[in-house]
């Protein structure tokens, strides 16, 4: 998964050349070219998007007023994701949600070489699912089929919290139990009272061995 956080105190110095901006430009054009329709369209598009943002060259854009209207004013860290972002909503109409799922779908699934597309064990699965396996660990998906429905996936998402919280549950310490004295763990009501009674009798009868205070003086 992309860390975008790591951006956000990150500053290039070199943005705002003319190389930079025309970069910048350059990746803008062609990633409007794209027509997104099949899974395998938008894995390109996710490719593209991530190459713009490895770029760093959409820092050239963070002066820019719309720009800074839509993030705020992080000029002192003009490469904060938060820049990548609402360039991209600008230019592209993807807000970040969408632009995260596409370029993490690439980043985790595609190839070391992304351009040359998905990993063979993914290339069955529906991109849909693929985002979805996105908030899994690979224990998990390895639980996920390809002819899985979106549906079934987030069931079985369901059930695993589910089964992780019951598993934590249990391993939590026991409220400790207060222990009955084991002469009284068989008695019976009857008994129990029989046996304070005679306990009473008894401190009577120790007060009445006790001297009077009046003798001892």
């Amino acid at each position: 998964m992309i860390n975008f956080k790591a951006r956000n105190k990150l500053y290039v110095s070199n943005a705002y050349r003319p190389e930079t901006k025309e970069a910048a430009q350059g990746f803008i054009e062609d990633i409007k070219k794209s027509a997104v329709k099949s899974s395998g369209e938008k894995y390109e598009l996710g490719c593209k998007l991530l190459e713009f943002y490895n770029s760093k060259s959409y820092a050239s854009r963070s002066h820019d007023n719309d720009v800074r209207m839509d993030y705020g004013h992080y000029l002192s860290c003009n490469a904060h994701s938060a820049v990548f972002f609402a360039v991209c909503e600008i230019e592209f109409g993807l807000d970040k949600s969408e632009v995260s799922r596409l370029m993490n779908v690439v980043d985790e699934f595609g190839k070391r070489d992304k351009s040359k597309g998905l990993i063979e064990k993914y290339k069955a699965y529906k991109w849909s699912v693929l985002v979805e396996l996105l908030s899994m660990s690979p224990e998990e998906r390895e639980l996920v089929t390809p002819d899985m429905t979106v549906k079934q996936v987030r069931d079985l998402k369901k059930k695993l919290v589910a089964t992780s919280q019951q598993k934590d549950d249990e391993e939590e310490d026991p409220v400790p139990v207060r222990e009955e004295p084991e002469r009284f763990k068989k008695c019976t009501r009857l008994q129990l009272i029989d046996y304070i009674e005679s306990l009473e009798e008894r401190i009577r009868a120790l007060h009445g061995e006790l001297p009077d205070e009046s003798e001892v003086a």
